[in-house]
């Protein structure tokens, strides 16, 4: 990262750490990627709840659409079918997104009566989709003030829907969030260009990348 770039994230992250609480991304870039997303069937995933969760990411000239099938899409979205169980620490696994484009969400945890959590659903998925847009590593709540000089850990840290930790207030894009955008993987993402046709979800891996959990 160039230092001039350096200097623009810290300065950025640095604004948006002194207000007191998330502050949405209010700049809307103009549109240059594409995202098809594909939808596993089911009644615990609405493809209509996952794109409006993807198209928070629109500020950041991010263009979400639904594709007709899985060989069709960028990023597939599947459903494991297990219980909301907390670990020793008391956190519960809600979703978790891996390298090859994949995002698996733990059904148990969404589960309501006559339904699922609609609000919580479009949080995580915003959170996941940021993943696979190449933001593979979570902003921390804190600055450490501690941390080498352009690491990721002083330049781009706050409140963010791309925290480790769900947070039912932080459904959409904060200033963070766009600061994360800014400085992901280009190398790693299933961003397309504009325009371009979708490179089709691959086959799940065996271990996720990153692993969103509830406290």
């Amino acid at each position: 990262m160039s230092d001039k770039r350096c200097f623009a994230l810290t300065a950025l992250a640095a604004a948006a750490c002194s207000c007191a609480g998330p502050v949405r991304y209010a700049r809307v870039d103009a549109p240059a990627y594409s995202l098809s997303i594909w939808v596993d069937r089911s009644p615990l995933l609405d493809p209509a709840d996952a794109l409006q969760g993807c198209s928070e990411w629109l500020p950041k000239g991010v263009v979400c659409r639904l594709a007709p099938d899985k060989g069709s899409a960028d990023v597939a979205v599947v459903l494991s079918d297990e219980d909301c169980v907390a670990d020793k620490e008391g956190y519960r696994v809600l979703a978790r997104a891996f390298r090859d484009s994949h995002i698996e969400f733990v059904a148990g945890c969404f589960r309501q009566s006559g339904g699922y959590d609609r609000q919580m659903f479009r949080g995580v998925m915003t959170h996941e989709i940021g993943h696979v847009l190449g933001i593979w590593r979570h902003p921390p709540v804190k600055c450490d003030g501690g941390a080498p000089a352009g690491s990721f850990e002083r330049t781009v840290c706050g409140i963010a829907v791309m925290n480790a930790i769900y947070d039912h207030d932080v459904a959409f894009v904060t200033v963070i969030d766009a600061v994360a955008f800014d400085a992901r993987s280009t190398d790693d993402s299933a961003l397309q260009p504009l325009g371009t046709a979708p490179t089709g979800a691959a086959k799940p891996a065996d271990v996720p990348t990153c692993t969103y959990r509830l406290k």
